[in-house]
């Protein structure tokens, strides 16, 4: 799909005092209304619907108030209100562990790339009063990942296609693709049930035709059991544009190898 099909939901608004604003972002319903001392922001989900358009809805009805059994709704009190939002993108502020449809061997010395889908959030802010809103589209599962119960870390879940070519690849607007290189250094074959992304240390932009993708993250099983990790810059084809920086700053290699596990 060419760029002039693809109509990004991000970007900037006016808001007057009073007027309504609203989203279609697959399963979630998004309202923002503007008072001249608040900001209420109503969330709205299908809890059977897993994908779906992503839009603005050109004529909102006052229907963020009406009650309904999934509907939250948020308001932030100001000393006065300014007319600029923005609505940004941006990945989840925890891993992402992604189950593949149907479990992966990679054979000793094999090295494939490969792609998978992550689900995004919604940032919605104001550069002049400090009005801030985060919303997960998806609502994600959380999942434990890790060897036990004591070591490991809590993330969230996400079931994806593994992707070896990127013709099939299938672009959301409401998820990101993160292309990984997964190699298998060790004697026996890796087969990999589950995969922990490292996206708040990630990246993520919109190419030119206007997908969203994060930056290539590189996996490497070594014969002593430890991952390499690498993050990659985002390849030049893609003529990305930033979205949203990483979250946290990403550790060194080597501290990124010793305490975390990538692979189930």
């Amino acid at each position: 799909m060419s760029k002039s099909q693809r109509t990004p939901w991000w970007g900037e608004l006016t808001l007057e005092v009073d007027q309504l604003a609203a989203w279609q972002l697959g399963p979630l319903t998004l309202w923002l209304r503007r008072r001249p001392h608040s900001w209420r922001v109503t969330e709205d989900r299908d809890l059977t619907q897993r994908s779906g358009p992503a839009r603005r809805i050109t004529s909102p009805q006052a229907s963020d108030t009406a009650p309904h059994l999934h509907r939250v709704v948020t308001r932030y009190g100001l000393a006065e209100t300014r007319p600029r939002v923005r609505l940004t993108p941006i990945l989840a502020p925890r891993s992402v562990v992604c189950q593949p449809e149907i479990p992966f061997i990679l054979p000793p010395n094999a090295v494939v790339q490969a792609f998978l889908s992550t689900p995004i959030w919604v940032r919605i802010d104001t550069a002049e009063d400090g009005f801030s809103h985060q919303a997960d589209i998806h609502q994600p599962s959380g999942s434990w990942f890790g060897p036990n119960t004591w070591q490991g870390e809590l993330c969230y879940a996400a079931r994806t296609h593994l992707r070896v070519h990127r013709a099939d690849l299938a672009h959301s607007a409401t998820q990101a693709v993160t292309p990984v290189s997964l190699s298998n250094q060790g004697e026996y074959p890796l087969t990999i049930r589950q995969v922990k992304l490292p996206v708040p240390m990630l990246d993520l932009a919109e190419s030119a035709d206007g997908c969203l993708w994060t930056q290539p993250v590189t996996l490497g099983s070594q014969p002593t059991g430890m991952v390499a990790i690498d993050i990659d810059p985002l390849p030049d084809d893609l003529q990305p544009r930033l979205l949203s920086p990483a979250r946290m700053p990403r550790p060194e290699r080597g501290l990124m190898s010793a305490i975390t596990h990538v692979f189930r």
